[in-house]
């Protein structure tokens, strides 16, 4: 008598899946100790941002869609009409995570979006203001005042309505490099860089409207125990968190690196951050004599990165391209300076010059 088996069809299915049924590869390809180093040096960068009153643009605005100036209103668009040991060197492998998009790129803001004029917003103080951050909601506004260094934020309950009460960081929270503010993408943890630059610190608070508390170390200890094992010359700078609280782009610069713009990633908003590898291989991001690029936006999908580049004195994006692990449709935003858009690009924030020197803005796209 012949007896006939049948496979069960889990294992024809699990046979027949191959190679495609794995999870895309994390293309993030450099870590921190595999960087090459540039003999004559590409970390001429000061302890504070380019954005202090001293190194400002001269208040032209060359992106050729805003003919306009700016103009002192905050009408919005959506308003009615009237370890215990030294770290290893090495980054580690841990990529835990979103991952990127495994080929291609996926926008949000397209590359040849306008914008309108921009329009100052109130809460801008009489010193010169540095734009750090917006919440996804556009909810929350975080920047940091020059000379004085201080660190300021506020809240607004709609995306039509003015900013409330502007709020400081107490002078006994301690001191901070003036550096970018950086703000989760809920509103409600700010994130500065430590003043050595050897790692970076955390500001909590439990809803909106509330006070920050004081910084501690939370989830950047991995990144704070590898600056305090770094050279003298390597430091910190740029705190970007992503827009799904996922994604972490920040600057290492000195110690002769090139390529200084960074990421890591993280699997819950919970986890911790682990040591970032190099973001791109794009020579448009490398550190030079003339200054370094700093890392403004990373938009929903990982797809775009908002930058400053120091050496051209210039606001630019480009999407993403994770295959090529380059930039692609790379656009000038002139003299936005420290651009962020919104969630589905509704509106970008940025400084610019202002009637008495310079000021937070918002535009609209046309």
């Amino acid at each position: 008598m012949t007896f006939r088996v049948a496979l069960p069809l889990a294992l024809v299915l699990c046979a027949c899946s191959g190679e495609d049924a794995r999870p895309p590869r994390n293309p993030i390809a450099k870590d921190a100790g595999d960087e090459q180093r540039d003999a004559n040096g590409a970390d001429q960068s000061a302890d504070s941002d380019s954005g202090d009153a001293s190194a400002r643009p001269d208040g032209s605005d060359a992106a050729p869609s805003d003919s306009a100036s700016e103009t002192d209103t905050n009408v919005h668009p959506d308003a009615p009409s009237t370890d215990g040991g030294a770290p290893d060197r090495d980054a580690p492998d841990g990529d835990a995570g979103q991952e990127p998009p495994d080929s291609g790129t996926v926008t949000s803001c397209a590359a040849d979006v306008t914008w309108a004029a921009g329009q100052r917003l109130a809460v801008s103080t009489a010193e010169d203001d540095v734009f750090g951050s917006i919440s996804a909601s556009e909810l929350t506004i975080a920047w940091r005042s020059e000379p004085s260094g201080q660190y300021h934020y506020a809240d607004r309950a709609t995306r039509v309505a003015d900013f409330g009460t502007t709020k400081t960081l107490p002078a006994g929270y301690g001191s901070f490099a003036h550096d970018r503010a950086g703000l989760s993408p809920d509103g409600l943890r700010l994130v500065l860089v430590t003043q050595n630059r050897k790692g970076f610190v955390e500001l909590r608070r439990a809803a909106l409207g509330d006070s920050f508390a004081a910084p501690e170390t939370g989830p950047f200890a991995e990144l704070s125990q590898y600056g305090a094992n770094a050279p003298a010359g390597e430091l910190f700078s740029d705190p970007v968190l992503a827009s799904d609280d996922r994604g972490f782009v920040y600057s290492l610069y000195g110690a002769g690196r090139v390529q200084t713009v960074f990421f890591t990633s993280r699997l819950f908003a919970s986890d911790s951050w682990h040591v970032g590898r190099t973001l791109l291989d794009d020579p448009r991001l490398s550190a030079s004599v003339s200054g370094r690029i700093k890392p403004t936006a990373l938009t929903e999908y990982n797809s775009e990165l908002f930058y400053w580049d120091e050496a051209d004195a210039v606001q630019r994006f480009g999407s993403i391209d994770w295959t090529a692990r380059e930039l692609s449709h790379v656009t000038d935003l002139g003299q936005k300076q420290f651009a962020t858009p919104s969630d589905g690009c509704r509106a970008l924030y940025y400084s610019a010059p202002g009637s008495a020197g310079t000021d937070l803005f918002w535009a609209a796209p046309l």
